[in-house]
């Protein structure tokens, strides 16, 4: 890892029962594509919540990322006002082709997902 805040991001990967969230930070396409190499169990999805890998900035995800994480809905933290052009257009057509719902912060705001032993869950937005 180089000294770039976002190469050195942490991820959590959340798991209750059946229903399971992904969080990676700033991360960027060099960690997912050694944590692809590493075929790591806990980072196939399906993930019902996936928050969005730097803000779906065009250097984070990949469709072969989101193919192995496969989630269901992705929460993308965007900031306002927003002078770094987040979310990309490229990151957005990534996670239509996930076939992933889309929630923005910029938006409606804060974002809420309960999550439930059986792996259903509820999602709530400020707005």
């Amino acid at each position: 890892m180089g000294d770039d805040q976002n190469e050195n991001s942490v991820g959590i990967a959340l798991q209750f029962g059946a229903f399971r969230a992904l969080m990676t930070g700033d991360s960027e396409t060099p960690e997912t594509e050694g944590w692809l190499a590493q075929e790591r169990d806990d980072l196939k999805g399906p993930f019902q919540v996936y928050k969005s890998i730097h803000h779906g900035a065009a250097n984070g995800d990949s469709a072969a990322w989101l193919a192995n994480v496969r989630p269901e809905n992705v929460v993308i933290s965007v900031g306002t006002p927003n002078s770094y052009g987040h979310p990309t257009q490229k990151a957005l057509a990534l996670y239509k082709q996930a076939g992933a719902r889309v929630y923005r912060t910029d938006r409606q705001g804060t974002v809420t997902f309960r999550g439930r032993a059986d792996g259903t869950y509820t999602a709530e937005t400020e707005r």
